[in-house]
């Protein structure tokens, strides 16, 4: 006996199923926004890093299409050229940042860089759900903040 046939009602039956389990779950857990990873802090980027960046990209993508020694090497040498002008870049950038810091200005942003990084060390963005005093789970961002 096939268990797979090809048979249309058995497909359709399979993604009407699946819809109104989708649907359901929808309905009992609600749904959350669902960030992705963080950014990554771009801002000390310039021409030359934003270059090598679609470079290592462009030999990533011939890497994946064709699976070749050549293909290869060209990934390892725009790699290890994105990586050499992330690195300088970024020196510049922070050397750059140092001295202003040194600054009689500068001494004021160091105190707003302070408080910058104790507000990204907290974690209380990521938080998606919680449950309440009735152990249900709570996904709206509303109550989230008032349960806390």
């Amino acid at each position: 006996m096939d268990t797979h046939s090809s048979d249309p009602s058995h497909s359709h039956l399979g993604d009407e199923m699946a819809s109104r389990i989708r649907n359901t779950a929808r309905e009992v857990l609600g749904e959350s926004r669902g960030r992705g990873p963080p950014t990554k802090e771009t801002w000390w980027w310039n021409e030359e890093v934003q270059q090598a960046i679609k470079a290592k990209k462009e030999c990533y993508k011939r890497l994946h299409k064709c699976r070749n020694e050549d293909n290869y090497k060209c990934f390892r040498q725009a790699r290890k050229d994105a990586k050499k002008a992330v690195r300088e870049a970024r020196g510049k950038a922070c050397e750059g940042l140092y001295q202003k810091l040194e600054t009689k200005d500068g001494e004021k942003d160091i105190y707003r860089i302070a408080k910058q990084r104790e507000r990204r060390t907290k974690d209380l963005i990521r938080i998606k759900c919680i449950k309440d005093e009735a152990d249900r789970v709570l996904v709206k961002e509303d109550e989230i903040n008032e349960r806390w």
